[in-house]
């Protein structure tokens, strides 16, 4: 399947999901194989947008599921704003990103 792909070629793989995806949409499988997860606290696509604090239960959820994974958070593409944004998660995972794009090398 794709992730033993990527895998196979010696790069990490990931899951993220939006604002309105649940941390259930992540099976028990896909979980356990790839290597991080990725929860999103903005709408892709947008910029400017502030904090969704509704979406850190999330974080919470996947812990709990899975201890040992690598879970980020894509905070905001305002680097002063993810300042603001982390003084208010309260299950902060490892690792926070500010991104606003994504993209794949082939």
């Amino acid at each position: 399947d794709l992730v033993d792909l990527i895998h196979a070629n010696n790069m990490r793989s990931a899951v993220a999901i939006s604002p309105s995806t649940p941390s259930s949409a992540i099976s028990d499988s896909l979980g356990q194989k790839v290597d991080m997860l990725l929860v999103m606290t903005v709408v892709p696509g947008k910029g400017g947008q502030k904090f969704m604090p509704e979406c850190v239960v999330k974080v919470a959820e996947l812990r709990k599921r899975f201890p040992d994974k690598d879970i980020q958070v894509e905070v905001e593409s305002d680097p002063e704003r993810s300042a603001a944004a982390l003084g208010r998660v309260r299950y902060p995972p490892p690792q926070f990103l500010s991104l606003s794009l994504f993209f794949i090398v082939s």
